[in-house]
């Protein structure tokens, strides 16, 4: 079940929806994630699925997709490990590239151009951080020197590729 695209008028609201899902035999809640979308608008996902994990001890949360080519993928392994530790087993984390709002990309200073290659990147430190390994990575758009994140998640967490292209399929492996 997806989040309303305009939140919730109150946190009541909120807990009401989540537990009308589990209560439906839904077993995940997916969310969005934007910086600053067509204006402004959007939603942090990570932050997001944290609170909605708060607020149910069993439902499952989905980011779909995390733009993580936004983002540096040492402070992202960090948010996602915490997160598993505190909601083990729940998280599904999709990431894509975007592009519907190029401009989005532009106000946290990344060339929409260079996002799929980014994105690329991002994930190749993301993934040995999150099985617990240390990364030395020095590449074209992120520094990761000698870094872990530890504790690493106590389960897997599944990393999804959302997109549209022969790249995002490629990126999913």
């Amino acid at each position: 079940m997806s989040i309303p695209p305009a939140g919730f008028a109150t946190h009541g609201e909120a807990v009401e929806y989540v537990h009308s899902a589990a209560e439906a035999g839904l077993d995940h809640l997916v969310t969005a994630d934007h910086v600053a979308f067509h204006g402004g608008r959007g939603r942090d996902g990570l932050m997001t699925v944290s609170w909605l994990a708060g607020l149910h001890p069993t439902i499952g949360v989905y980011v779909g997709v995390y733009l993580l080519a936004l983002r540096h993928p040492v402070a992202v392994a960090r948010q996602v490990s915490t997160l598993a530790e505190q909601a083990p087993g729940r998280l599904t984390f999709g990431v894509g590239v975007g592009g519907e709002d190029r401009h989005e990309m532009e106000v946290v200073g990344v060339d929409p151009a260079t996002r799929g290659r980014r994105t690329d990147e991002a994930l190749d430190v993301l993934r040995p951080l999150l099985a617990g390994e240390t990364v030395d990575h020095h590449g074209e758009f992120y520094e990761a020197p000698d870094v872990s994140v530890l504790p690493a998640p106590s389960r897997p967490v599944p990393i999804t590729v959302g997109g549209r292209s022969n790249a995002a399929v490629e990126r999913a492996g």
